[in-house]
């Protein structure tokens, strides 16, 4: 047993063993409501999108995992990033995820007559990287 947590912390720093994005299979499914029962891909402005991320057969190693909600210009409206640490690996690890949009001003509202930002409606994309590799893209449509 303690040959193979020595030949792996030496694969380790040779950089042979790290925990690689392409050693686990990630989904991502989109939901409407907080109950999580119906996908969901078209929403409207005023809701509230959520996103269900599944990682499986992780090896040990450690993660960090940076989710992007990109808008129909490619910019990203929202990014969140966490840490995991496996020191054994792990079938499955689940990440929860939401955006709401937030309302025009006031006064912008006042002259445009707009509730919502035109730059909210089209197609959007959430974007998921594992250690800074990119593993699943979701789009969805906000109309």
């Amino acid at each position: 047993m303690v040959k193979y947590i020595v030949l792996f912390f030496c694969l380790s720093l040779l950089g042979l063993c790290s925990a690689n994005a392409k050693d686990t299979e990630t989904t991502c499914v989109m939901y409407g409501e907080s109950d999580f029962t119906v996908e969901k891909y078209t929403f409207t402005p005023e809701e509230k999108f959520f996103a269900v991320i599944d990682l499986t057969e992780i090896p040990p190693g450690e993660y960090l995992i940076t989710i992007d909600w990109q808008n129909p210009t490619g910019q990203i409206a929202r990014q969140s990033s966490h840490s995991l640490l496996l020191e054994d690996p792990k079938d499955h690890f689940r990440l929860y995820s939401w955006l709401k949009l937030w309302k025009n001003g006031f006064l912008t509202r006042s002259f445009t007559g707009r509730e919502f930002n035109d730059n909210y409606f089209g197609e959007w994309h959430l974007a998921v990287y594992v250690n800074g590799q990119l593993v699943v893209r979701q789009q969805f449509q906000v109309t």
